[in-house]
């Protein structure tokens, strides 16, 4: 390691200056041509380091370019592989759609795509993790080896303009293969040779994790946490001003959750005038077991920021909640302060309440554990001022972390597999390989980076044992996401004209099988698949010239369209065919001056339609159709689409709890409830909710509350998956929810041709009146016959079920607890008390005469009252009843002996202000 340190301090200096320089140069070619708005911006670390080697790319070519060119060129490539001053790209392409550099631009930022991938993999090799191209600045031992490389490449024509990534990808899988000569290989084996596997040369050990015998619990009461505070958030999504809210009592009552000391003391505050969507920061006050979070919104990006709300808050409280174990068993400092931001998170107690976090976020979002782990990373590097090289270690650290504790071994691509790969090469061309995995263990293997293997998602492999899984493999982008294809055909590996095919996306969810096949030509014919004319047109295929000119000869709209593909015309042409309701967006902010608006790009439009105009209009939904619509394009994580569970479906529960079953029945037996355990499909209807509400009262209320609570998300999940599958089918063109009550609807100059010549529309106007985009589905009917719910929420309910037995049994453990409730209920049944239905839960309640009066009527007159019995506490022994008196209702706390005499004395009516007992 100190042969790094001492060659990267020997190379920074150099790369420093050059960058200095870099930056200098292309801040005034920019500033000149007006592409900088107000004339600053930062370019980010690393980001000119490429310039030399596109600069000799684009040497003695056609057209002859400025060193203007060059760097814009350069700059707008790297902003849009970066993702960064989105703002300033609009106006650097205008410029170069001006000068007629588009068609250099494409090929620009293919050279820089292709170097990017050849990069994250020889970075992966020697121990380092790069996810973007400027990543490797930070391993200035690296970068001047692969800039010469790359250089030499160019002046000898194996990188030509006219193919800038072709030699790059041809040799990507080769990468860290040293047996193949290239020059890459040669760095990554001087590196190797000169300072060993970086990776292996770092001091620090994390010790192997063990799975809590608590994690259970805790992830339980995460999730109760979160769905508390973002019903919090919901509550106070109308109010400005800050707010601090002490959860779980201001939700129900309980002063902690689950039956530990845990509570949380949230602080709100919203701000129009953040960048972020939200910032959110969390701390475990072991003092008084308090998880303090502060939360600060911007207004304007709710409700669509509470996806992102959600995964973080997952993580941050699962994160405390693992602090306060180690609290419990004494492994929390007393102290961390005076730690830099690096040592604070690589601290021993640190790193597994990180990997904790990321654990239950990377589940709960359906993520894979590298995804979750980088997008947490790259927030504390942004949030906390991390230097690249401080978050490449910090990520490293993390998924060594997951290794360890979860036993994760498939998570790094590249990870060798031992023995033998059992499977069935199908096809294999330049672009695409597709493999058919024999066993699960070649499957898995395949599914690396992907959750078809996480212990949660096994029902992708018993998919596959029911027919023939097909592992798609784009070998043009290695980071390009897997898919599975599966043909249920009971003959392996048999494919014929009209088989059941479905198909899984890397997050192992549903996706359209025509959505795939439509980006491979050769896999439809593989699996003889037809594609419609509105397949083609739906997944943007591409149109042959002859038919494409066919097209143009519709109309004068469609001829405008055709030769603006064909560069004959430019894209403003189309203005003069907005027709009479269409305006054009000319300035991203004024958009919303317009009900029905139209943003013109060089690859295409896109429509910014009111939401009423564009559900009725467009696509031709009825009044009642918009909710649904709305709930299946919305993205909240389940919350807002959560269906309200009626009590009663608690009656017919029994065989809902999972494996928290054989826990209830060991509880049922040993408090003397059942003699013998009973199959859950032996229980009568309402038979084990009778029981369960009997004896275990208001922590039953609870609990069940939890369990309906969570079976309507469940649910609400479903059916926003189902409509959205619909949708998926049946529309023509892809949309989304846009801002502040609009759609956007992005459609290609390809696309739109299409649709001008099958419906002959003369104006885009036409396309709202030509009826082109209705929809053929019933919403409504697609909604309310989903009664389905995933296996997460399986999973919860069992451990809410779980959380619920453990929490009874510790009371009954130390008490008389099946004692005193048997005898309360013969008290109950010998004063005539009957179970009632009293706000929303069963309670006991008892008639009697009140012969004090009340004010309305004579004194003398003989009234009735009810009594009720708010809560029993078999623990306590104490009884908690509510009475009506004169002035209202008034509570008394007595105990279990106190009762029968209580309730026939003349002191459960007197209203002397003081209640009897505690109140």
């Amino acid at each position: 390691m100190e042969k790094v340190i001492e060659t990267n301090l020997i190379m920074e200096g150099l790369l420093k200056e050059q960058q200095e320089n870099n930056e200098s140069f292309m801040k005034k070619m920019l500033m000149d041509l007006g592409v900088v708005i107000d004339g600053t911006f930062t370019f980010g670390t690393g980001i000119t380091a490429f310039l030399p080697t596109v600069r000799e790319l684009l040497k003695g070519g056609s057209p002859v370019l400025t060193e203007q060119d060059i760097v814009l060129l350069y700059i707008t490539a790297m902003w849009i592989l970066l993702k960064r001053n989105e703002d300033k790209i609009g106006r650097a392409l205008t410029i170069i759609r001006e000068k007629g550099l588009t068609g250099l631009l494409a090929k620009v930022y293919d050279f820089l795509e292709s170097t990017e991938d050849i990069i994250i993999k020889m970075a992966d090799e020697v121990g380092y993790t790069a996810s973007r191209l400027t990543d490797i600045t930070a391993f200035t031992f690296m970068t001047f080896p692969v800039l010469d490389v790359l250089l030499g490449l160019i002046r000898d024509q194996t990188i030509t303009v006219d193919n800038p990534g072709g030699y790059l990808k041809s040799i990507l899988i080769s990468i860290g293969i040293l047996s193949v000569k290239n020059g890459f290989n040669t760095i990554i084996k001087r590196i190797r040779n000169r300072y060993g596997n970086v990776e292996e040369t770092t001091n620090f050990k994390l010790p192997i994790l063990k799975e809590s015998k608590n994690d259970d619990l805790y992830n339980v009461m995460t999730t109760s946490i979160v769905r508390d505070i973002m019903t919090s958030i919901k509550k106070t999504i109308t109010t400005s001003e800050e707010k601090t809210i002490y959860l779980p009592e201001e939700i129900n009552g309980e002063l902690t959750y689950n039956g530990t000391d845990v509570s949380v003391e949230i602080t709100i505050t919203r701000n129009p005038d953040l960048k972020e969507e939200f910032l959110v920061e969390a701390f475990y006050s072991p003092e008084d077991d308090v998880i303090e979070l502060g939360l600060e919104l911007n207004p304007l990006m709710e409700p669509n920021s509470y996806q992102n709300v959600y995964s973080f808050l997952i993580e941050y409280v699962r994160h405390e909640l693992e602090h306060y174990d180690q609290n419990i068993k004494g492994e929390l400092p007393a102290s961390d302060d005076g730690l830099g931001n690096l040592e604070y998170y690589l601290q021993p107690h640190e790193i597994p309440a990180q990997v904790k976090g990321l654990d239950l976020r990377a589940t709960k979002t359906k993520q894979s554990y590298d995804e979750v782990v980088k997008k947490s990373v790259e927030h504390s590097k942004q949030r906390y001022g991390l230097s690249d090289t401080e978050a490449s270690e910090l990520y490293n650290k993390l998924i060594d972390g997951i290794e360890h504790q979860l036993s994760n071994s498939l998570l790094k691509e590249g990870d060798g597999m031992v023995g033998v790969k059992k499977e069935k090469v199908i096809l294999d061309t330049a672009d695409i390989k597709v493999v058919a995995p024999m066993d699960k263990r070649t499957f898995c293997y395949y599914g690396n980076n992907t959750t078809w293997c996480d212990a949660k998602r096994d029902y992708i492999w018993d998919r596959c044992n029911q027919g023939t899984c097909y592992i798609i493999l784009d070998k043009r982008d290695i980071k390009s996401p897997k898919n599975i294809i599966l043909n249920s055909s009971k003959i392996p590996l048999l494919i014929q004209k009209n088989d059941s095919l479905s198909a899984f996306n890397s997050k192992s969810d549903w996706i359209q099988v025509k959505s795939i096949l439509s980006k491979y030509p050769e896999l439809a014919d593989l699996f003889e698949v037809t594609f419609t004319d509105a397949d083609r047109l739906r997944y943007d295929m591409e149109i042959p010239p002859e038919e494409l000119s066919e097209l143009s000869k519709t109309n004068s709209l469609s001829k405008t369209i055709y030769k603006i593909i064909q560069g004959e015309l430019v894209p403003d042409d189309l203005e003069e065919y907005l027709g009479d309701d269409v305006e054009r967006i000319e300035d991203y902010r004024s958009w919303q001056q317009f009900r029905e608006g139209v943003e013109i790009h060089g690859d295409g439009i896109t429509l910014k339609i009111e939401e009423a105009i564009f559900i009725e209009d467009y696509l031709g939904l009825a009044d009642n159709e918009n909710y649904f619509l709305s709930m299946a394009m919305s993205d909240n994580s389940g919350y807002g689409h959560e269906e309200e569970q009626d009590p009663d479906e608690l009656n017919y529960m029994s065989c809902w709890y999972g494996s928290a079953y054989d826990k209830l029945m060991e509880l049922f037996l040993s408090t003397g409830l059942i003699k013998e355990k009973k199959e859950c499909g032996a229980w009568g209807d309402g038979e084990m909710q009778e029981l369960l509400e009997t004896y275990f009262g208001d922590d039953w209320v609870h609990a069940s509350w939890d369990i309906l609570t969570e079976i309507g998300y469940g649910i609400g999940e479903s059916r926003v998956k189902e409509v959205r599958e619909v949708l998926d089918d049946v529309r023509l063109l892809p949309f989304e929810e846009g801002n502040h009550g609009y759609y956007d609807m992005f459609i290609s100059w390809e696309q739109l041709l299409y649709l001008v010549s099958k419906y002959n529309i003369d104006t885009l106007t036409g396309i709202k009146t030509s009826e082109a985009l209705f929809l053929d589905a019933d919403l409504e009917s697609v909604w309310y016959d989903n009664y389905d719910w995933g296996q997460n929420t399986e999973e919860t309910v069992s451990s809410l079920m779980s959380a619920f037995v453990t929490k009874v049994s510790k009371k009954i453990e130390n008490s008389d607890y099946k004692k005193n409730m048997d005898r309360f209920l013969e008290i109950m049944k010998n004063l005539g008390f009957a179970k009632k239905w009293h706000f929303g839960n069963d309670k006991w309640q008892l008639t009697v005469s009140n012969d004090i009066g009340y004010p309305a009527g004579p004194a003398d007159i003989v009234e009735k009252s009810i009594v009720t019995i708010e809560s029993f506490d078999a623990e306590s022994n104490e009884v908690t009843l509510i009475v009506q008196v004169p002035k209202g209702r008034k509570k008394h706390i007595i105990t279990l002996d106190e009762l029968p005499e209580f309730v026939v004395s003349d002191e459960l009516f007197v209203d002397d202000g003081v209640d009897k007992g505690r109140s």
